[in-house]
């Protein structure tokens, strides 16, 4: 659309490059989550053959890499989503198999993750006041996801939901399939950026325009319903049809 519009010019390198799904191990978020899913069957190996107290020597053997060695000021641990994603996965398995402090109530999840949401707020607002004193970024402690504070507010607030009795909506499942969708779509290239946020939302120029909130809201929201639905007819008039196609012609093991 871009390049019948006008808006950006064709080149053959950008061509090659649209049609690469995976260009780095860094921080490229889809790449690396296309390539751990790659992993997941070799971790159910190990999963399943694991006991509960060598999965849970596992799953903090690689906490404390990752996550002490990314929060503790004098150590330094190289970012890497394939790996951080397969860590996740260790500890959702290990919460799905065998439970998280079970004395715990689901009331006392939610004032966790209210706890720790103000924490990491704080932790904010306290290195801005220290930031003349001290080398840290304001963020030092919420940076990433594998930072501590970012880890407990996670794991909590992962829990607290997990206890919530809620009635099952099918539409939850059909918007949820959408998401990576949405991801694909908004954020797939510099130029979309670029049209979308700045051409488009025009977000700085909003920015002292005295409805920078609602705008913010509106702006998300409408983001994310549009690039829904062009997903979910992707997946209604595309992607059933395409896998009803290969249902028929790919053999199918019984094994």
């Amino acid at each position: 659309m871009f390049l019948l519009t006008g808006y950006e010019g064709f080149s053959f390198k950008s061509l090659v490059v649209s049609l690469i799904p995976v260009r780095g191990i860094g921080g490229n978020f889809v790449g690396c989550f296309l390539l751990f899913y790659l992993c997941i069957p070799f971790l159910n190996i190990l999963i399943r053959n694991m006991t509960q107290r060598q999965h849970l020597l596992l799953v903090a053997l690689s906490l404390a890499v990752y996550t002490l060695f990314g929060t503790v000021p004098g150590f330094y641990v190289k970012m890497n989503y394939v790996s951080w994603f397969c860590v996740l996965y260790f500890m959702a398995s290990y919460i799905r198999n065998y439970g998280l402090f079970e004395r715990v109530s689901h009331a006392c999840w939610g004032w966790f993750t209210l706890c720790f949401l103000l924490i990491s707020m704080l932790s904010v607002l306290g290195l801005l006041y220290l930031q003349p004193y001290l080398p840290w970024s304001p963020y030092r402690f919420v940076s990433d996801s594998n930072t501590l504070l970012a880890v407990t507010t996670a794991v909590c607030s992962f829990m607290w939901f997990k206890g919530l009795n809620m009635k099952y909506h099918p539409w939850i499942n059909v918007l949820g399939a959408t998401t990576f969708g949405v991801l694909l779509i908004h954020a797939n290239s510099d130029t979309m950026r670029q049209w979308l946020w700045r051409d488009m939302l025009d977000n700085a120029g909003h920015y002292v325009s005295g409805h920078v909130v609602m705008h913010a809201c509106l702006s998300v929201l409408g983001v994310f319903m549009v690039c829904a639905l062009i997903d979910y007819l992707r997946i209604v008039f595309l992607e059933r049809n395409v896998f009803k196609w290969l249902d028929r012609i790919l053999p199918v093991s019984t094994n």
